[in-house]
């Protein structure tokens, strides 16, 4: 079996001072060799100051009268010399998938490069690192015109900022897709327009009344007008007719009977009923309708994570930390495997402590073969060793606040509540069929239709606005990638509703916080049940029970004060400095109890001084102890101009 050309990649020409170390020469000579060394220069001064004086440009492609498009991850270098035959210099086109290419001349290069327009697959490899609107926008020209611009700052840089713009107007694009999410409102209209195809629903009311109560002034009843759907959602959060009230319908096509008050009373029950199933209906029309570049929105999203995948590897290899080969490696993902080539295992990323009880982390996977690589929609590619190592790259030190925020953003919203609960979890997989892209997307739509059910089934838990609730719940951009979350959402998903209690942030801080706090209630509540057996009789006795409680009293007042550090750094009352000397000089270590064995903090040992009351009065002094009050100084002692920041507490 005939194998590809290994391409030749900037990695291997800058790491080669000879011809002899390259695996194969591609057709350079010892002087094409050092002259491409001049790529890595910073700026296009120093590479012109060469000899001969280098240009780097990238490629623009322009569709009629469109603007030009950059041609992601591709960049010509010539050498400037004049039009002579014999000044005439090579010329080398770098692509992603083709590596660096020599030509004999630019118009060769030029040449080639209309050649590759031409031809549909070699212009497909060419465009992979385009946004899916920039290829839209190309493959729908009839004649592409190209042209140059010269890199005026660092190559590299330039060709990985291509990339990550392309993947930019991507997440533009899913985000200008995501806003015509149907709102619940619209889900409702069209639930009812099924239901009831014969006639114009929106022209029906529902009148709610019931008795007014006791001691009201006025009628006996009270009654409430509702359109058909306010009256659905009614029947939805009671499971039924509300007790205790009478139902009437008024439309002005129709003469209310009492058959047919039974048949609306019947319409309305069936359909809250079935409401969850209907809106879920609703929502896969909308991923199965056709999006702005001729492909199911479903296929859409799938397309958006597969070109999110592409850049990542191409980023890292661009910035050596994946090599050719494990870049060869991952993008099998994207083609069957050949029988010459070991396993590859593709698998979602699972976190449980109780198997049944998972969390499964959106758009994330983990892949082995010849080794092993975790891939997040938020930190991107990373290699990893051994099936432990992924544990270790989602779960180990330092379990950064950022890190934990970013695997609670991929979780939908009940598994973000069973993540919380989640102490010590194991790090699993399941395995995914192909094409593997597809199979993340739709575990992203199932994730959305999880947040909707789980929407809706709250609001029967209180009197709180379903619709904000709904639409919130629906906003599915960090599962997908955090940069969406960057674009404009024009007036979507701005509302922080409290899923998981009352006035609850759904975050993963705001929760995290609370069970905090929750446990710090339990703590108290313990304590309150030691000082109630304390002894009553003597002052000796309780003297010594109290001195017997003093571990543990000094570690909770050590607790409490790390946390309210945290705390009052969180909601920025309190700058970072400050809780990093709290937290070291208040973290109760057995191994550093007193002041000569404390840890320092950027190379100074801090000091706590307790504070006292000084007052003389007629040539008396007397001295009063101010308890639970301290001071702490930065870099220890009292020296206003070195003692650095000083913290006060009482």
């Amino acid at each position: 079996m005939t194998t590809a050309p290994t391409p030749l990649l900037f990695p291997h020409v800058l790491d080669a001072n000879r011809l002899d170390q390259l695996d194969d020469s591609h057709g350079l000579t010892q002087a094409d060799l050092e002259w491409l060394h001049h790529a890595a220069l910073p700026s296009h001064t120093l590479r012109h100051a060469q000899t001969p004086p280098m240009e780097a440009q990238t490629i623009h492609l322009q569709a009629e009268d469109k603007p030009s498009v950059p041609l992601a991850g591709c960049l010509t270098l010539k050498a400037l010399t004049d039009k002579s035959p014999a000044a005439v210099k090579p010329a080398f086109l770098y692509t992603p998938y083709g590596g660096i290419q020599k030509f004999d001349s630019p118009e060769a290069l030029d040449s080639h490069l209309e050649n590759l327009l031409k031809d549909k697959a070699q212009r497909d490899e060419l465009f992979r690192l385009l946004s899916i609107p920039q290829r839209s926008e190309l493959n729908g020209a009839s004649v592409i015109t190209s042209s140059r611009q010269t890199i005026r700052g660092d190559v590299f840089a330039t060709l990985i900022e291509s990339v990550e713009q392309a993947q930019g107007l991507n997440a533009q694009a899913m985000v200008s897709e995501l806003v015509k999410l149907p709102s619940l409102a619209v889900m409702l209209d069209q639930v009812l327009n099924e239901v009831l195809s014969n006639f114009d629903h929106k022209q029906a009311r529902v009148a709610l009344s019931a008795d007014a109560g006791p001691g009201t002034m006025g009628a006996g009843r009270v009654a409430r007008n509702l359109s058909l759907a306010e009256a659905v959602l009614v029947y939805f959060h009671h499971q039924g007719r509300p007790a205790g009230h009478d139902v009437d319908f008024i439309h002005p096509g129709i003469t209310t009977t009492s058959s047919n008050r039974q048949q609306w009373q019947a319409i309305l029950r069936d359909t809250a009923r079935n409401l969850l199933p209907k809106l879920a209906a609703r929502l896969d029309t909308y991923w199965d309708a056709i999006a702005p570049f001729h492909a199911p929105r479903r296929d859409f999203l799938a397309q958006v994570i597969s070109d999110g995948f592409r850049a990542a590897v191409f980023i890292q290899r661009e910035k050596r930390q994946l090599t050719e080969a494990q870049s060869q490696e991952l993008l099998r993902l994207y083609r069957s495997s050949g029988p010459q080539e070991p396993l590859l295992f593709v698998e979602s990323v699972r976190l449980w402590e109780y198997a049944p009880l998972y969390v499964e982390l959106a758009g994330s996977l983990m892949i082995s073969g010849k080794e092993h690589y975790l891939y997040t929609p938020h930190h991107g590619l990373s290699s990893v060793d051994g099936h432990l190592g992924f544990k270790a790259a989602l779960l180990g030190a330092p379990t950064s606040v950022a890190r934990k925020d970013a695997l609670y953003s991929l979780l939908s919203l009940q598994e973000r509540n069973r993540f919380l609960r989640l102490d010590e979890p194991h790090v699993s997989g399941k395995t995914l069929s192909y094409p593997v892209f597809e199979s993340l997307a739709e575990a992203i739509i199932d994730k959305q239709m999880n947040n909707l059910h789980y929407a809706l089934e709250m609001s029967r838990q209180g009197d709180m606005d379903v619709h904000a609730l709904v639409d919130k719940a629906l906003d599915i951009r960090s599962l997908i990638n955090g940069k969406l979350l960057e674009h404009q959402a024009h007036g979507h998903w701005n509302t922080q509703p409290s899923f998981y209690g009352e006035l609850r942030l759904s975050n993963f801080m705001a929760d995290r916080l609370e069970r905090q706090g929750n446990s710090y209630q339990s703590v108290e509540q313990a304590f309150n049940g030691l000082f109630s057996q304390l002894p009553q009789s003597t002052d000796v006795a309780l003297d010594d029970e109290l001195r017997a409680l003093l571990p543990e009293l000094t570690h909770v007042f050590s607790q409490g004060l790390r946390a309210e550090a945290e705390l009052r750094e969180l909601n920025g009352t309190l700058p970072p400095a400050a809780h990093d000397l709290i937290r070291n000089v208040f973290a109760f270590d057995a191994e550093n109890p007193d002041r000569s064995q404390r840890l320092g903090v950027k190379g100074f040992r801090p000091d706590v001084y307790s504070l006292r009351l000084t007052c003389t009065l007629d040539g008396s002094t007397v001295y009063l102890p101010l308890p639970n009050c301290f001071l702490l100084t930065e870099r220890g002692g009292l020296d206003t101009p070195y003692s650095g920041l000083g913290i006060f507490w009482s």
